[in-house]
């Protein structure tokens, strides 16, 4: 694989994500119709549709030049050697374009480390595999929690519990924590790791999205929820509909509207099911300012 594709293993990652409000601590991969799972694929789809991208051609990378240049490509290669992975020669170790934003990226061998323009660790990646049984038995899920604190540990970042912990279709372990503005939580923004169903590092992305300015004012709960007149609260009803209705503020940004800056919301989500195993899901996001429709999806 030549270093162009390797250097892109960072664009699919840095695209990739999703992260989506979040489930507990606890909980692996979230029922299909809960608002958890309309959070995770929120998190997929602003994140990635598959652990092994196939990464496309990139701009030529050029050998690091600068001391600045050189005293990072120093810390990727600390990077790269604390998660086990081989250093080549120094002539192979490449300054690499920035993929989306402004930023300092480096090509070590398989592996790509970035950084953003303040010096943030924004991606750490290594190309995927040739296809075929990974080497370690599979974790369980409180193993892979253990290891993904492990390499947090590795790279330097501290965090707390992740908001979201699950198991994707590819059974890979998935790691999001939510970007939070003002102390209210921006799902689709954030930090996401990604480990191989045997605790194999995949890759590590942070996510920071522009914001639209904060209303003056907001609506209310109350007047948020009259927007959604269907969602509510209760139980025994015909064939024993059980409903819930719940509403939070979140920082949103319409996925169909690529690019849109993330816009302080009220995050609707009904849920309910049935006796006969009937179940359904939607979540409507509301302007927190203006009380405009920003999105609704039905998730089943």
């Amino acid at each position: 694989m030549s270093r162009n594709r390797l250097g892109l293993v960072l664009l699919a990652t840095a695209v990739a994500l999703t992260i989506a409000a979040c489930t507990a601590a606890g909980q692996t991969e979230p029922p299909s119709n809960s608002p958890a799972a309309s959070a995770a694929r929120s998190v997929a789809s602003a994140a990635a549709p598959s652990p092994t991208p196939t990464p496309t051609p990139a701009r030529s990378a050029s050998p690091a030049s600068s001391a600045g240049d050189a005293a990072l490509a120093a810390r990727a290669i600390e990077i790269v050697r604390a998660l086990g992975g081989s250093i080549p020669p120094a002539g192979a170790i490449l300054r690499s374009p920035a993929p989306l934003a402004p930023g300092t990226y480096f090509t070590i061998g398989d592996w790509s480390v970035g950084w953003d323009a303040t010096g943030r660790l924004v991606a750490v990646a290594v190309a995927p595999s040739a296809p075929g049984p990974l080497p370690g038995a599979p974790l369980s899920g409180s193993d892979a929690r253990v290891r993904v604190a492990d390499y947090l540990t590795r790279l330097g970042v501290t965090l707390g519990a992740p908001d979201l912990f699950y198991q994707d279709p590819e059974m890979s372990w998935r790691a999001h924590w939510n970007r939070k503005i003002d102390g209210v939580p921006a799902p689709q923004d954030g930090t996401l790791m990604t480990i191989a169903s045997d605790g194999t590092f995949m890759s590590y992305r942070y996510l920071e999205t522009g914001t639209a300015p904060a209303p003056a004012m907001t609506i209310s709960q109350a007047q948020a929820l009259a927007k959604f007149p269907t969602c509510k609260n209760s139980t025994g009803g015909a064939n024993g509909k059980v409903e819930t209705c719940s509403a939070k503020l979140e920082w949103h940004a319409n996925q169909a509207t690529q690019g849109a800056p993330l816009r302080l919301c009220w995050r609707i989500d009904y849920t309910w099911h049935d006796n006969a195993g009937i179940e359904g899901a939607s979540a409507l996001w509301v302007d927190a300012g203006t009380g405009e429709t920003v999105e609704f999806t039905t998730t089943a």
